[in-house]
């Protein structure tokens, strides 16, 4: 079992558009292994809801899932470190809360901004 810490940092475009940019998704990660958010920018918030087709993608939406087995699509810097329980390709779409600011405020992904986001490839 190894511990990954991803760093999710604020990152300013040519257009002054800013992205929630994951920096160090280290794949491919294994199942029991732990991963954990941080930024020094805000709360970052990771949310796993779409499915990407690729043969090796898992049917699940989530490589995280509670003690019942109920996955968790969405995972807050505040959680800590969470053991890692599904196979496959999962693709995440990362947010930060600015110190001080209203959930409404989150900073990442969109359609326009699919940087902030990165796949996690668990085995």
């Amino acid at each position: 079992m190894k511990p990954h810490v991803i760093d999710v940092d604020l990152v300013e475009d040519g257009q002054k558009q800013k992205h929630a940019v994951p920096r160090n998704i280290q794949n491919p990660m294994f199942v029991g292994d732990t991963v954990k958010y941080q930024s020094r920018d805000g709360l970052v918030t990771v949310e796993f809801k779409e499915l990407d087709l690729s043969p090796a993608h898992s049917l699940l939406h989530s490589p995280f899932a509670d003690s019942s087995g109920k996955e968790i699509t969405v995972i807050t810097s505040a959680n800590g470190a969470l053991p890692l329980t599904n196979k496959g390709i999962f693709f995440c779409r990362c947010f930060i809360t600015p110190p001080g600011q209203p959930a409404a405020a989150r900073i990442g992904w969109t359609p326009n901004s699919p940087g902030s986001g990165g796949n996690h490839d668990v085995r």
